[in-house]
């Protein structure tokens, strides 16, 4: 019946039956009073008297009264036994009259049919039944009341005819419709009472003369009648229903005359009238179709009047979802009695009707059971693997106990076999490699060099090492010089710009060459590991996977055990590895898992970048030796190392040392490495010094033109020919290449990888947050918000809300998940590239046992809780199976999108931001915020591709479509319109659902599913490849541009690196001539022709060079002179830290019975990290107290024994429940707060500004951290001498980097980490791990300069694993941990020989170092040695020293505060300066916070303005831009969280940074305020609002243009910071990703767009609802924009767009005020609640600034207790009743 244009869930719902409405009252008139005489009838209804219908009958008299109201002529009055328009209808068997027979005999009727309104078999053998209809409905039908009132007199005449033959059993019926019209003669006064003119032309008769009663007829064909549902709003399932399949409609009927000009909806005009000629229309709107199926369905019990209760409905006339009808019948029946045709009506089983009646709750019940007994099932299979976990660990403790002491096997002789039962299988591998070059673009497109004709060869060295089937080859270097990069090359890791060639047993490969991967072995530098899989998990995963299927899985399982126990992993063999989400093994402990995996299988050849790294010594020749054990039997090994300690140089079989350029120093036997450098010249090493530390020392020392001097001299060398000739001799005589890997079988690696998802789903709590908790809670959450939603307007318009929003949640929920894609992303590719198993078995893993148990059940617990709580398409059992079916598709389908999108990004962040955008794109053309049909044709393919827009059309058209009982309120003030009913089919239609589409959906979303499938899978196989164009190539170019040199620089103003710009170390580090403080660099020859000796590097690098004769290779006088440490040094003008800091005490620090406790992994157990550790560090008070030198104290000790945890216990950073210590600072006890302030601290991991350069980082600290008297110029020159001096020099210029840009290697990263802490040199300085990941030789520097401050007053403190014997000389003190937390030894490092010799171990050679030899004798020694060991230290000498030390710094204690001592801070305004300085550079640095900022909000708003283009102010209009305005809330509100990981960045670097004292919270939170939240949060909404808003069409005036612009920047501050607060709320990034999706997701679900205004505040009786929305700042700010848009505007206009009914002529309008529109919706229409909401929007920013505030002043303060309970210490302090 009705149409108008397609509009969005819940904004214009009310407008296509608003206009059925206008089509009504095109034909309603204004009645006046007249006479009312029976009489009249041939002057009132002449038309009607002229087509003899209506024909009263029995008495009647057709209704006729003079006057313009609209019930005249279109029935008769009937005499009281007589009904139905005509007459005709008998009401009782007495109303008869006698039937005259031919003979003249009269027959009384025996019956009267007027109690059955189903067809009798006499009726229709007489003709046919008759009925008559009038317009009527049930008690509580508005609709049907408004819709006679509208057309008085309306009835219809139905005639049910017989079938034609007996061949079938369908029926016809016609149906002719009347309605009352305006007497035809009379004609209206043109004056009302008070003489005003009515009309501006005076109607006469001639406005009537076309009027007639009849509106349409119509045959109904193929009918029949059955017993079933009642047509709503009648309910029941014994209604009499009426079906006719094929009506056949004539409007007018034939026989009426047809008024001038005639349409379906209008007429012409009389002359001289300003009205068209009165007719009943035709519209199809109000008329029914023909050719659609009709249906009347009646109640088989009569009303009080006699009449039967019916209701008409066509599907196809959806305007309305049916018509009451009060339907009479009764014809005469004299010979038999009247017995209703079949079929009869059928018995009802009681239980299938109870069935029927609750097949949604039993359906629901049938579900949830079914999630029920998965999730039982589930926790049945997790406990039983936690079980059989905890057995395993039992059983490895009691049989596996350590045996044995120093010296002895490490594994009895039948497990010292490092590979059992395959060592004779491997075959011995000659590798070689000639003339390897690798070059990269620079970021200015340029070629750089990273290695440059590198040749070698990795094979047998027979005269060394006779014992040996295979050889082990070390790569050696400075950091940057390019060893990774050549491991890699050789390994095959890296293909682009890769040349030379590579020889496996004589064989040429080309070099990079993906090849070797198959038959190689590679651990790399990253530990990428499982962080929910245990140790032996893990291992045993690779050993069923890469061990031979003839192995049993007993041997595997005992193999995995000897490698546990070999890598001295037995501890943690059975925790968790760890990750960022879990809490497992320390960093060292990690690098021996990597190891382990591979040393499982020994391939022939293997390559192991930097395995050494974060192990101690120990654990370091422990691995070592194990390589060795496996080049023993035949494996070639090819190694990167960066510390070795001396004894390792002895397993080793050639050695290649490279220079910083990338160029090869040496590579040859590592026997003959001595006696090369000897023969250049260089000066005999020293015995404390070892060759390897020697050799590093040559390079790294060296200047450039010396080292390339070294280069020549090698390539020319006998050592260098020789080894060509070795190569040679493999290609005369070229053996077979080695076998492949051993590779499982597909359903092998299926099983072990899907054992694994499910046990990472199980105990990964992101996703178990994301997946379970999330699902759980939201599904919840709607049910309460849309709890039984109804069938009026509100739930209407709720419905549609909530599906849309269940999509959305879905989309946010798989964003959320990202990082941990990304995560098992990179160890995909890493196992895959090991040969673990293949890219498709990996792939039909992850489809089986990740998406079914974490995308599919998710959302089956979500769809059953929700569908019924919300009171979806209810006593629908089919209908909750769809519902659930398209949820767990469409998630399905974000899921795989996002890993499609998280397998093309290069990192979290931009797969997040990529992610985020495609959402939100998908959401713009969901068909929910911008209307089907207005989708211009230029975005309609986004449309075609989204599957928000067919998962949101499936789940409407299974809520909607076969329902028919929803109502409509007509917001119009000046008419009292009651509800109407519509059809679910009329709600499809006019939002552009298509209703036959579902199906379609369906399939496409299948289809987009199956696409994303194959992109996933060949983003994965294509994935560890090099490609010619990536993003991060990409990301590189963008982030290319070069840092501004410092105004006054007094540094060199060249790249790092050269002209190539490299950043790499390049020898050592010289300086130009002209860099100011240089000296007067010494001539490389002297005058005699002589070269200098090479300065002793035990001399701890302060030895003035020397000058020596020497003669090398091809040379006649060459040789080199070593400079100092670290280049050329200032001269006596050098500005040191003596002379900034003033003179000041030193610290002693003192700690006794310090003990740490944490609960294990597996939460069954309390595991204790300390045990009563005691030591002191400071200077001494036994010395000269003149002598200001303090301490350099060491702690050391094995992986995992606790050195960092006590480092935190000591420098005040931890000081949680599980920590009691005493610890007192000059004698005096001391809070953690007062020593964080007092002391320095180096974390082991580098926090660094990546947008800063070198020296502005350095100079950051120095302008907050030193006194304000010191001048600018000072300040510079300090800030280049620490540079200088650690070796800063060429990168002082370079970013230091991080994720978004390209920067330092770690190394460096180091170093600038320390020189942070260098500039001031307080009293008291920490360092965690100072040397890890530089070489021995850079190492030894920095450690020189700790040593340095030590001797300058400064208590100094550092833990380190690998310490050199000169680094070890520089100790004063050192503490040495059991693994089990336990003091083996804390004193003089001198006397700790002394002391172990006292213990009973006593050196055999004194060139192993003292801590070497102590770590052996921890990690080597039985459990109960080591406890033999600590419990006679504690009685010994050393002991008692440092107890009596300690007493006396106790007896001569400092009372009171520290504040002389403290460090310096900076005046607030000093501190809000260099923040603000420092914040502007990231501005226009971070190429990352552009994009999402400016770059973003540019290309949105052009997006946006051309999608939604010059908005009309049409229906259409209406309703885009009521999406338009919501939509630009949730891109600003989404795209908040898209920052979250720079956030992150910026707050972990705000901790550091303050608790290292640099600045206050308040001068980072204002700095906030001028820096982020001006330019970035307030300036790209001003450009997002003025682009997009008058694009759009948005309303004119400048005053509303300032509201829109104000509106958007408040959201987006408030956004902003909300996501702030989150982040400062969660350490983690992905926690607080979810935490901010979800929160967002209520803010937009609480706006008052998904869930009406009215429902808000009238559903909800609790006012919960409405109460919680309060706190939503969208609801507020989508408030202020439509008020903005809409208060007093009254241009706009309701109009039809006749898209659901096929009518050609011009859409009829209706005006509409902007206050209407408002008060549909349930918004105010006023300027006062526009000012509440800005009010409101402000206290939100202001609210969300505060609690970011508190959040970052309380939390992540180390060494205090948790926030909340400082929080309720404070309170408790302020308001001492709460504690009582």
């Amino acid at each position: 019946m009705f149409s108008s244009t397609a509009l969005p869930a819940r904004r214009c719902i009310f407008i296509p039956w608003l206009l059925w409405v206008i089509a009504i009252l095109a034909v309603v008139t204004v009645p006046w009073a007249a006479g009312s005489d029976a009489d009249l009838v041939d002057i009132v209804c002449p038309n009607a008297l002229a087509v003899g219908d209506p024909s009263c009958k029995h008495g009647g008299t057709l209704r006729a009264i003079n006057n313009t109201d609209y019930k005249n002529c279109a029935y008769c009055k009937c005499p009281s036994e007589w009904a139905g328009a005509e007459c005709n209808l008998c009401k009782s068997p007495n109303s008869c009259p006698d039937k005259i027979m031919e003979d003249g005999v009269k027959i009384p009727a025996i019956s009267c049919t007027n109690k059955l309104i189903q067809p009798t078999k006499v009726e229709m053998a007489l003709g046919g039944k008759e009925m008559s209809c009038f317009c009527g409905g049930i008690e509580g039908d508005e609709t049907t009341a408004f819709a006679c009132k509208q057309q008085p007199g309306t009835n219809l005449k139905i005639k049910i005819m017989p079938p034609q033959n007996s061949t079938t059993k369908s029926f016809s019926m016609s149906v002719l419709q009347r309605a009352g019209m305006p007497s035809q003669d009379f004609h209206p006064p043109c004056y009302d009472g008070d003489g005003k003119k009515i009309y501006k032309n005076c109607p006469t008769k001639e406005r009537y003369k076309y009027a007639y009663p009849q509106v349409w007829q119509g045959d109904f064909l193929d009918c029949s009648w059955t017993v079933g549902e009642c047509i709503a709003p009648a309910t029941g399932s014994d209604c009499i229903v009426y079906s006719c399949n094929y009506p056949q409609i004539e409007c007018p009927p034939p026989y009426v005359n047809k008024c001038p000009e005639w349409d379906e909806i209008s007429c012409g005009k009389p002359e001289g009238e300003d009205r068209p000629y009165w007719v009943h229309h035709c519209s199809q709107l109000v008329v029914p179709w023909s050719n659609f199926p009709i249906t009347v369905a009646c109640k088989p019990d009569q009303l009080g009047n006699g009449a039967f209760q019916c209701y008409m409905q066509q599907p196809a006339l959806v305007m309305v979802a049916s018509v009451g009808l009060q339907c009479y019948t009764g014809s005469c029946i004299y010979e038999a009695k009247p017995l209703p045709p079949d079929p009869k009506p059928p018995r009802k089983n009681p239980f299938v009707q109870w069935v029927l009646h609750h097949s949604q709750h039993i359906m629901v019940s049938i579900m949830a059971l079914f999630v029920l007994v998965l999730v039982v099932v589930a926790g049945l299979l997790i406990h039983r693997d936690k079980k059989r976990s905890l057995s395993r660990a039992e059983v490895w403790a009691g049989q596996y106990q350590p045996v044995g002491d120093l010296g002895f096997p490490l594994l009895t002789e039948s497990e010292a076999t490092w590979a059992p039962g395959m060592a004779e299988n491997i075959s011995p591998i000659f590798f070689s490699f000639d003339q390897i070059t690798y070059v990269v673009q620079g970021m200015k497109g340029e070629p750089k060099h990273i290695l440059k004709s590198i040749s070698g060869v990795a094979a047998r060295d027979a005269e060394h090492h006779a014992d040996r089937a295979g050889s082990i080859l070390a790569i050696m270097g400075p950091s940057g010089a390019g060893k990774t990069s050549l491991l890699d090359v050789l390994s095959g890791q890296r293909t682009k710009g890769v040349s030379g060639n590579v020889w496996v047993n004589g064989n040429p490969i080309p070099a990079g060459n993906r090849k070797l991967r198959t038959t190689a072995g590679y651990v790399r530098q990253e530990d990428i590991l499982p962080g929910t899989s245990t140790v032996f998990e893990y291992l045993l995963f690779n050993a069923v996977l890469r061990m031979p299927a003839t192995i049993s899985q007993q041997e595997k399982e005992t193999r995995v055990f000897s490698i546990i126990k070999q890598l001295g992993l037995k501890k943690v063999g059975h925790n968790f590895i760890g990750d960022q989400f879990t809490r497992g093994l320390s960093g060292g402990e990690k690098r021996r898992v990597s190891i382990g995996c591979e040393l499982l299988v020994g391939p022939g050849l293997m390559f192991l970048d930097e395995p050494t790294t974060g192990l101690d010594s120990t654990n370091a020749a422990k691995v070592v030796d194990i390589l060795a054990d496996m080049a023993a039997a035949g494996v070639t090994v090819i190694i990167t190392i960066h510390q070795p300690r001396p004894d390792l140089f002895r397993t080793i079989d050639r050695v290649m040392l490279l220079s910083g350029l990338g160029q090869v120093v040496y590579a040859g036997p590592s026997s003959d490495a001595e006696s090369y450098f000897s023969s250049l010249g260089f000066s005999s090493r020293q015995k404390t010094v070892h060759v390897i530390d020697y050799m590093l020392d040559v390079v790294i020392k060296s200047r450039d033109a010396e080292v390339d001097t070294l280069v020549e001299n090698f390539s020319a060398s006998d050592i260098a020919m020789a080894e060509l000739e070795y190569a040679n001799t493999a290609l005369e005589n070229p053996l077979p290449l080695p076998s492949k890997k051993h590779t499982s079988t597909f359903f092998q690696q299926v099983r072990c990888l899907s054992t694994r998802l499910l046990r990472n789903a199980s105990r990964h709590p992101v996703l178990i947050a994301v997946n379970f908790v999330a699902n759980l809670v939201v599904a919840l959450l709607l049910g309460l918000l849309f709890y039984d939603t109804g069938d009026q307007t509100e739930g209407i318009q709720s419905r549609l809300g909530v599906l849309f929003f269940i999509i959305l949640f879905l989309s946010m929920m798989s964003l959320s998940s990202l990082p941990v894609w990304r995560e098992e992303r990179l160890l995909f590719t890493h196992e895959r590239d090991a040969g673990v198993y293949q890219t498709t078995s990996y792939f039909v893993s992850v489809l089986l046992f990740d998406l079914v148990p974490l995308r599919m059940l998710p959302p089956v617990l979500f769809s059953v809780l929700s569908f019924w709580m919300i009171g979806l398409h209810e006593k629908c059992a089919a209908c909750l199976l769809w519902f659930t079916l398209i949820v767990v598709l469409t998630n399905v389908v974000a899921t795989l999108m996002s890993m499609t999108i998280g397998a093309a990004s290069p990192s979290t962040a931009a797969a997040n931001t990529l992610g985020s955008m495609v959402v939100m794109v998908f959401l713009l053309f969901g068909g929910f915020l911008l209307n089907k049909d207005e989708v211009p044709w230029y975005c309609s393919w986004v449309a075609k591709i989204s599957y928000f827009n067919f998962g949101y059309e499936a789940l409407a058209i299974n809520e909607f479509m076969g329902t028919s009982n929803f109502h409509f309120s007509v917001p119009m003030k000046e008419q009292d319109f009651p509800p109407l009913r519509v059809t679910g089919e009329m709600i499809l239609c006019e939002f552009g659902f298509h209703k036959d589409m579902f199906g379609w959906d369906i399939a496409i979303l299948f289809g987009i599913g199956l696409f994303c499938t194959i992109a996933t899978y060949v983003l994965l196989l294509a994935s560890g490849y090099d490609f010619p164009f990536t993003f991060s190539s990409l990301k590189e170019k963008f982030s290319s541009g070069s840092p501004p040199q410092p105004n006054g620089s007094l540094l060199p103003s060249q790249r790092p690196g050269g002209q190539d710009g490299s950043s790499r170390s390049r020898g050592r580090n010289n300086q130009t001539p002209s860099s100011p403080g240089s000296e007067e660099l010494r001539p490389l020859v002297s005058s005699n022709g002589s070269l200098g000796d090479l300065p002793n590097p035990d001399d701890s690098f302060r030895a003035a060079p020397i000058v020596n004769s020497v003669s090398g290779p091809n040379s006649s006088a060459v040789g080199h002179r070593l400079d100092q440490a670290w280049g050329v040094r200032f001269p006596s003008t050098e500005i040191t830290v003596a002379d900034i800091a003033p003179e000041r005490p030193s610290l002693t620090l003192s700690w006794t019975n310090i003990c740490c406790k944490v609960w294990s992994t597996l939460g069954t157990r309390e595991t204790t990290i300390l045990q009563n550790i005691s030591g002191v560090a400071g200077p001494s008070p036994f010395g000269d107290a003149s002598i200001p030198r303090s301490m350099l104290f060491a702690i050391m000790g094995p992986s995992g024994a606790g050195k960092t945890t006590l480092m935190d216990i000591l420098a005040g950073r931890k000081r949680d429940s599980g920590v009691q210590a005493d610890i007192r600072l000059n004698g005096s006890p001391v809070a953690a707060g007062t020593l964080r302030k007092l002391s320095g601290y180096v974390l082991q991991e580098d926090v660094l500004p990546g947008t800063s350069t070198v020296y502005e980082c350095v100079l950051f600290h120095a302008k907050l951290r030193l006194p304000s008297t010191i001048t600018d110029g000072e300040l510079h020159s300090h800030v280049l001498s620490i540079c200088d001096r650690l070796g800063l020099t060429k990168v002082i210029h370079s970013l230091i980097g991080d994720s978004f840009v390209r920067g330092l290697s770690g190394g460096e990263k180091r170093r600038v980490s320390i020189g942070c802490e260098l500039l001031v040199g307080p009293g008291l300085m920490f360092l965690d791990e100072p040397t890890t990941g530089l070489d021995s030789t850079n190492a030894a520097k920095v450690v020189d300069i700790l040593a340095d401050m030590a001797a300058a007053g400064v208590t100094v403190i550092i833990t380190i694993h690998q310490p050199r014997a000169s680094v070890f000389n520089l100790m004063d003190r050192i503490l040495v941990l059991s693994g089990n937390g336990q003091v083996v030894y804390t004193g003089s490092g001198d006397m700790a020989a002394n002391h172990l010799a006292w213990l009973g171990h006593e050196r055999k050679d004194d060139s192993i170092n003292v801590t070497d030899f102590m770590l052996d004798l921890i990690i080597k020694s039985s459990a109960f040695e080591v406890e033999r060991v600590v419990s006679l230290y504690r009685s010994s000498d050393a002991a008692k020293e440092d107890e009596r030390w300690r007493e006396v710094v106790s007896a001569d204690s400092q009372n009171g505060e520290f504040t002389a001592m403290r460090k310096y801070e900076a005046s607030h305004f000093q501190q809000l300066k260099v923040l603000s300085s420092r914040m502007g550079r990231d501005l226009y640095r971070h190429p990352s916070l552009v994009f999402l900022n400016y770059i973003a909000s540019l290309f949105v708003s052009l997006g946006l303005g051309a999608v939604y283009f010059q908005l009309g102010e049409d229906t259409a209009g209406i309703q885009n831009r009521l999406g338009a305005l919501f939509f630009i809330l949730m891109y600003l509100s989404l795209m908040s969280l898209g920052s979250m990981p720079l956030w992150q960045e910026g707050r972990l670097l705000f901790v550091r940074e303050r608790a290292s004292g640099l600045y206050g919270t308040t001068s980072y939170f204002f700095s906030i305020l001028f820096l982020d939240i001006l330019p970035m949060r307030i300036l790209p909404p001003v450009l997002f609002g003025i682009v997009s808003y008058f694009m759009i069409g948005l309303r004119s005036g400048v005053l509303h243009v300032f509201f829109f612009i104000l509106v958007v920047i408040l959201v987006n501050v408030a956004a902003s910071t909300l996501s702030m607060a989150i982040g400062a709320a969660f350490p983690s990034a992905s926690v607080a990703n979810m935490v901010g999706s979800l929160l967002i997701l209520s803010d937009t679900l609480l706006g008052g767009f998904f869930l009406g205004r009215k429902q808000m505040e009238a559903d909800d009786a609790s006012g919960i609802v409405n109460f919680l929305s309060k706190f939503s700042y969208i609801r507020y700010a989508f408030e202020a924009l439509v008020i903005n848009e809409f208060h007093g505007a009254k241009d706009f206009s309701l109009t039809v767009g006749y898209r659901c009914v096929p009518v050609d002529k011009t859409s009829p309008s209706l005006p509409i005020q902007g206050d209407e529109i408002l008060g549909t919706f349930g918004f105010p229409a006023d300027k006062k609640s526009l000012l509440w909401d800005f009010l409101a929007l402000a206290g939100f920013v202001a609210v969300h600034l505060s609690i970011m505030y508190v959040l970052i002043k309380v939390k992540d303060r180390p060494g205090e207790a948790p926030a909340h309970q400082r929080l309720g210490r404070r309170l408790r302090s302020l308001l001492p009743c709460l504690g009582a």
